[in-house]
């Protein structure tokens, strides 16, 4: 899939710089007028995946639906645990260190260091989230072996799965601000990464590469237990209307 943004060298809105999504958190984008640049975005890269998966099931594209959503719970999984290595190492980034560690690299690994992680900061709350979580990638695996076809209704709840599983850790793990330390790490190496790339002739102004906003961006979160409430219970229906409404 492909996700598009400001190019860094024009510096126009209306200049739209596109780049395939890969396995790196840093894409390479190329503008129409040729410029070509790598960039990390604010918006993590789970978010886009989760709302290709939207659009797959639209087209009636099941199988590629499936993957996508689960894909994306993985990309979650993987951010959630260098959003909580940096938020508990005074705001360095170890993105380097845990890269070269497999523990992060294959799913059920990288779940399990994930749900230690969720067991230390919510305690219980967390167990019918990783259950989920468990469950949608076991299914995933036999996806990929072929003894599981997706089908609309598999589809379903998967969506509504990885949708409540990101927005219940989402909003229960947020700081004094009513800020997610996911978000807060994203800025961080968003931004980083665009003083890096960015001419020194620009001077000392360093806007950060944004994509648009999609339905699992993380948000500030005002009254804590409302909005975890009104995220949780929400159903595959209301998913997709709010799909159809704000990011078609």
């Amino acid at each position: 899939m492909k996700i598009e943004t400001m190019c860094a060298e024009c510096r126009d809105y209306k200049s739209r710089a596109v780049a395939e999504v890969t396995n790196d958190e840093s894409l390479k984008f190329i503008c129409p007028r040729g410029h070509t640049f790598h960039a990390v975005l604010r918006t993590p890269l789970y978010v886009p995946i989760f709302e290709n998966a939207l659009r797959a099931y639209d087209d009636e594209e099941y199988y590629e639906c499936y993957l996508s959503a689960v894909t994306s719970l993985e990309k979650f999984r993987n951010t959630a645990i260098k959003a909580y290595f940096w938020s508990t190492n005074n705001h360095k980034p170890m993105d380097k260190i845990i890269d070269k560690s497999h523990a992060i690299k294959y799913s059920e690994r990288s779940i399990a260091s994930f749900a230690t992680i969720s067991l230390l900061l919510f305690g219980e709350s967390a167990i019918p989230m990783l259950n989920k979580m468990y469950d949608s990638t076991e299914k995933r695996n036999r996806v990929i072996h072929g003894t599981l076809i997706p089908t609309k209704g598999l589809c379903e709840e998967v969506i509504k799965n990885v949708y409540q599983v990101v927005k219940f850790f989402q909003i229960s793990w947020i700081d004094e601000d009513g800020y997610c330390p996911i978000s807060n790490y994203q800025d961080a190496i968003a931004t980083y990464n665009y003083k890096a790339i960015i001419s020194s002739k620009r001077g000392n102004e360093h806007p950060v590469l944004m994509a648009k906003l999609y339905s699992l961006s993380a948000m500030q979160v005002v009254r804590k237990e409302h909005e975890l409430n009104t995220e949780f219970n929400r159903s595959f229906k209301l998913i997709m209307e709010l799909h159809h409404t704000y990011f078609m």
